[in-house]
């Protein structure tokens, strides 16, 4: 009897030591995982703030940020952590001064996809113009140029460049067409002496591509599906007078664009100024304009 009692008293003690040694490490693990917490809570890291008022659709200069310490569990998604990443942007709602700098602050939340703004400062080159601000330019997106494409010709140094939407339709060459692409936008309309054709806008680079619906897109037949819609908008990036000349093609005739190949040389200055007429189709183009056809030349 004494031997039983003794062998439960030294399995109710070793019991009682696992327990404390159980409780132990639970309480040595919720210490270790408080301090963590704490030290994260606490942990700061260098991010760029803004020191002064920067107006919107201003660039941002040297002495308009800083690196300041912040709580890194406090920090706003896509914050800056080096001052050369934002110094040169252009901010589009402006900053106040304390701000962390973030790429929504620069981008204002606009999809680059469909900020027409910057891709026409990049395309137009920007910093070379006087009023450039920064001598780094523009942080802009570039536009989307192919894989092995080109730019069009004159695409440096200050142009003064617009966008314009163009509707077309598939028969209009609207399926030939990507973001990206370089295209020729041709015409077609009468006058008093005929029907005539002319390129009106050549070497024109597609910011983008807006899928619609309008009537009269047949579209190809069976394909519609792999070449997706069959009619909407091409917005281009133009200077002044090419899109005056596109809106009066628009409005007065037809007009249909061909695809340009990655890596073509440019259209030369002529092209433009070649028309052709109905009695061209039945034997060479001439490169003379008829009388009357100086409405869009």
């Amino acid at each position: 009897m004494a031997a039983v009692g003794w062998t439960r008293s030294e399995t109710r003690g070793t019991g009682a030591l696992w327990f404390a040694l159980v409780a132990v490490v639970c309480a040595l693990v919720a210490a270790y995982v408080a301090v963590a917490l704490v030290r994260s809570v606490r942990r700061t890291v260098p991010v760029v703030v803004a020191r002064r008022l920067v107006p919107p659709l201003a660039p941002v200069a040297a002495a308009d940020v800083a690196l300041a310490d912040l709580p890194a569990a406090a920090l706003p998604p896509g914050a800056f952590r080096r001052p050369a990443a934002v110094v040169g942007a252009y901010t589009r709602m402006g900053l106040v001064p304390g701000e962390v700098v973030t790429a929504r602050a620069l981008s204002g939340g606009v999809q680059a996809a469909t900020a027409f703004d910057v891709r026409l400062a990049r395309l137009a080159d920007v910093a070379a113009c006087p009023r450039g601000g920064s001598s780094q330019g523009a942080r802009v997106p570039p536009p989307a140029v192919p894989a092995g494409g080109r730019a069009s010709a004159g695409s440096s140094g200050c142009r003064d460049l617009v966008a314009v939407s163009l509707p077309l339709t598939a028969d209009q060459g609207y399926q030939l067409v990507r973001a990206g692409d370089l295209v020729d936008v041709a015409a077609t309309y009468t006058l008093q002496s005929g029907t005539v054709s002319q390129v009106v806008a050549a070497d024109v680079p597609v910011l983008y591509r807006v899928a619609g619906t309008m009537s009269g897109g047949a579209g190809f037949a069976g394909q519609s599906g792999s070449l997706g819609a069959s009619s909407g908008w091409l917005v281009l990036g133009v200077p002044p007078g090419q899109a005056l000349r596109l809106q009066l093609a628009e409005n007065t005739g037809r007009v249909d664009v061909f695809l340009r190949p990655p890596g073509a040389p440019s259209e030369p200055a002529a092209l433009q100024r070649e028309v052709v007429t109905t009695a061209d189709l039945a034997g060479a183009v001439s490169a003379t304009p008829p009388s009357l056809a100086g409405q869009l030349p």
